[in-house]
C-alpha cells in the first residue's frame, strides 16, 4: 500500500511541475491571439479563450496518464530542467534532481489542501445557488410566460424554461442546465418598456441556448484543479467577458437598438448586489465595457485574420505533445570530467525494472561481500580524509550496477567506486521476484599512521598531557605554548629520522602528514576522526528519532547521514548534516544530540572524537 501511495504521490507532483511550464505556454499564445484579433465577433473570442483553457487543462491530465504508466518510482519523469545526469558521478543537476524528488510529497500536499478549499466553498456556492432557485418563488404573469415562449421559440431554445420571481436576487438570474429556470427579481421589471424586458429575457434565454450554466461549471473545476496557475483564472475571466458579450448581441438583435438595451443594462445595474457564483446574471462582467462595445463599430470576423487562429491551434497541440515528450523519463549520457582520474561508473542497463529506491516497504538489501577501499597514496600524502557517499543501484543478482556520487571528496571518490562496485548484496524481493533498488552508501577514508609512529606519538603526548592537566590554572596558557613548540620540534626529529633511513619521497611526505595529522588531535580539546587505531564508542544511551507527522503523512523516508562529535563525558557535543532529506533533519539532529557513548580513552585520558552516524526513517 505504501508503494502504491508513493506512486501516486510521485505522479502528481511530476505533473503539478510539468503544468507550470505547460500552462504557460498556452496562456501567452492565447493572449497573444486574442491581442491580434480585437475586432473579431465575441462568439469568436470566446471560442479562443476556451480552446485555451480546455488546452490547460487537458495537457497535465495526458501528462499524468504517461507519468502513470512511465515513472514506478519517484525518480521518473522530472523535466528536464531539473534532471540529473544519471550517468554522471557528482554535480549539481543530480542535487538539483534529489532535492525536487525531496519536495514533491510537500507540494502534492499543498496542492491537496488548496484544491479542498476550494472544492468546499463550490459546493456552498451551489447549495445556496439551488437554496435561491426553489425558496420563496412565485410564478409571473401570463404576459410575461407567453412573451418567454415566443422569444424561446424564435431562439431555438428546446428545452423547458420555467420563469418566476425570487426576493432574493436583484436582477434577472439563469440557474440550472437540464431544467434551467429564469428568476425575475421582484419589481426589478417595472418602469420597463416592453423592448426593454424583451432584451433582458433574451439575454438570459441566449445564456440557456449555449450551455452557459453547464460551462461556466466546468470553468470553475478547472480553476480549483488549477488553482495555483495565473493564468487559468486569467483565461477563465476572458471567457465570461466573452460569453457576456455573446448573448448581449443576441439582446441587441432582438430589440432592434444597441441603445435601448443599455439603458436597460443601466436600470438593472442600479439594484445589483453580489450574486451566487454558479448563477448567470444579465449584468455580469463590466457594464461600462459592454456599454461601450454595444455602441461601438459593428464587429466583424470577415476582419479577424484566419492565421492567428490556426497558430493558436497549432501551439495548443505542440504543447500536448510536449507534455507527452517531458513526461519521459530522460537519462543523460554525457558526464562532466571531474580533476584527477576520471571516474567510470558502470553504464547502466536500460532494459532491466526501474530501479526503486529504498524506503517504506522497499528495505535496503543484505551486504554478502565488503571490499575495503584503497586508500590513494597522493590523497594519504596530503592528509586527505573524510566520508565519500555514493547512491549505488543494487541489480536483481546483488551486484552494484550503477553509481553516482552525492557527496565528493575528489581525490577519494574513484577509490570509493572501486571498492563499492566490489561488494555483493542478496538481492531485494519484490513480490517473490527479484527487483533493482537505490540505496546511500558513505565509505569512510581515515589517514592512519604506522604503529611505530603511532606509539611513539602517543609516548609523548602522554606526557604533555599529564603535565598539562596537573599544571595550576594560571600556568594552563603557558604550558600548551609549550606543548605546542615541542610538538613541532618532534615532527622535525621524525622527518629527519626517516629521511636518514632512506624511504622514498613519497612514504616520507605520507609520514610527515601523518603525523601532522596525530599530533594536531592530541591538543585538549581538539576531536580526533574514527579511524585506525581510534575505536568507535559504544553506545550506551540511544532515542528513536520522532518521525514528524507531516513526513509521515507524505510518505518520506530515507536515511540521514549525520557527522557527529563526542565529547571526553560521552555526550554528543556537535553535529553536522552530511546527507539531508528535508523534511526529516531535524528529526535526526536532535534524537542524535540525546545519545551517549563510552567516553574513548587515549592512554586512560578521555578525548573528544569524530564520528559518523546514520539515523533510519522507515515507514511501518
Amino acid at each position: 500500500m505504501d508503494l502504491v501511495t508513493t506512486h501516486v504521490v510521485s505522479a502528481v507532483g511530476i505533473t503539478l511541475v510539468h503544468s507550470l511550464w505547460q500552462g504557460a505556454i498556452v496562456g501567452l499564445v492565447t493572449a497573444a491571439v486574442l491581442a491580434t484579433c480585437p475586432r473579431a465577433m465575441a462568439r469568436t473570442r470566446h471560442g479562443i479563450a476556451g480552446a485555451g483553457l480546455a488546452a490547460m487543462t487537458i495537457a497535465p491530465l495526458v501528462t499524468l496518464g504517461l507519468v502513470w504508466q512511465t515513472a514506478p518510482a519517484m525518480t521518473a519523469g522530472l523535466p528536464t530542467f531539473a534532471t540529473a545526469a544519471t550517468a554522471d558521478v557528482g554535480g549539481t543537476p543530480a542535487t538539483l534532481s534529489a532535492a525536487l524528488r525531496a519536495w514533491l510529497p510537500m507540494v502534492v500536499i499543498l496542492w491537496a489542501l488548496g484544491v479542498l478549499a476550494l472544492t468546499t466553498r463550490l459546493v456552498v456556492a451551489w447549495l445556496r445557488t439551488e437554496r435561491i432557485r426553489r425558496r420563496d418563488v412565485y410564478p409571473v404573469g401570463d404576459g410575461l410566460t407567453r412573451a418567454l415562449h415566443r422569444l424561446a421559440r424564435d431562439l431555438g431554445v428546446r428545452r423547458a424554461v420555467s420563469l418566476v420571481e425570487s426576493p432574493w436576487i436583484d436582477v434577472p438570474t439563469v440557474i440550472g442546465w437540464i431544467r434551467p429556470t429564469i428568476l425575475l427579481p421582484i419589481g426589478a421589471l417595472t418602469g420597463l418598456s416592453v423592448q426593454h424586458i424583451e432584451a433582458v429575457l433574451s439575454h438570459e434565454l441566449a445564456h440557456i441556448r449555449r450551455h452557459d450554466y453547464l460551462i461556466n461549471m466546468l470553468q470553475s473545476f478547472a480553476e480549483t484543479l488549477f488553482f495555483y496557475h495565473p493564468a487559468v483564472w486569467w483565461l477563465s475571466k476572458q471567457i465570461r467577458i466573452e460569453r457576456e458579450h455573446c448573448c448581449d448581441d443576441v439582446a441587441v438583435e432582438v430589440c432592434g437598438s444597441p441603445l435601448l438595451y443599455a439603458r436597460a443594462l443601466a436600470a438593472l445595474e442600479e439594484s445589483r448586489q453580489h450574486d451566487a457564483a454558479f448563477a448567470l446574471a444579465a449584468t455580469d462582467g463590466s457594464l461600462v465595457q459592454r456599454v461601450r462595445r454595444l455602441m461601438g463599430p459593428v464587429h466583424d470576423d470577415r476582419r479577424t485574420p484566419s492565421l492567428p487562429i490556426a497558430a493558436c491551434t497549432a501551439v495548443i497541440l505542440a504543447t500536448l505533445t510536449l507534455g507527452v515528450a517531458g513526461a519521459q523519463p530522460r537519462v543523460s549520457a554525457a558526464a562532466p570530467q571531474p580533476q584527477g582520474p576520471a571516474p567510470t561508473p558502470v553504464t547502466e542497463d536500460r532494459t532491466a525494472p526501474r530501479a526503486l529506491r529504498i524506503g517504506g516497504d522497499i528495505k535496503a538489501p543484505e551486504k554478502i561481500h565488503h571490499v575495503n577501499p584503497i586508500y590513494p597514496e597522493a590523497a594519504r600524502a596530503a592528509g586527505i580524509s573524510g566520508v565519500v557517499i555514493l547512491e549505488a543501484t543494487i541489480d536483481t543478482d546483488g551486484s552494484v550496477s550503477f553509481m553516482r556520487v552525492l557527496r565528493s571528496i575528489p581525490d577519494l571518490d574513484q577509490a570509493a567506486i572501486n571498492a563499492v562496485r566490489q561488494w555483493r548484496y542478496v538481492p531485494t524481493l519484490l513480490n517473490g521476484e527479484p527487483w533493482p533498488v537505490i540505496m546511500t552508501i558513505a565509505v569512510n577514508f581515515t589517514s592512519q599512521l604506522s604503529a611505530d609512529e603511532l606509539a611513539a606519538l602517543e609516548r609523548r603526548y602522554a606526557e604533555l598531557q599529564r603535565e598539562l592537566l596537573n599544571s595550576p590554572s594560571d600556568e594552563l596558557r603557558e604550558r600548551y605554548r609549550e606543548m605546542q613548540i615541542a610538538q613541532r620540534r618532534l615532527e622535525a626529529q621524525m622527518a629527519a629520522a626517516r629521511a636518514a633511513s632512506g624511504p622514498s619521497a613519497t612514504a616520507a611526505r605520507a609520514s610527515s602528514a601523518g603525523v601532522a595529522a596525530a599530533s594536531g588531535s592530541y591538543t585538549p580539546g581538539v576531536p580526533l576522526r574514527i579511524g585506525g587505531n581510534i575505536k568507535e564508542p559504544a553506545k550506551i544511551r540511544h532515542v528513536n528519532p520522532a518521525y514528524p507527522k507531516l513526513a509521515y503523512a507524505s510518505k518520506v523516508s530515507g536515511v540521514v547521514i549525520i557527522e557527529a562529535t563526542v565529547d571526553e563525558s560521552g555526550h554528543v557535543a556537535d553535529t553536522k548534516i552530511l546527507r539531508s532529506i528535508p523534511m526529516l533533519d531535524q528529526a535526526a539532529l536532535e534524537a542524535v544530540r540525546q545519545w551517549e557513548y563510552v567516553p574513548t580513552l587515549m592512554n586512560g585520558v578521555p578525548v573528544p572524537v569524530i564520528m559518523t552516524v546514520t539515523v533510519n526513517f522507515t515507514l511501518h
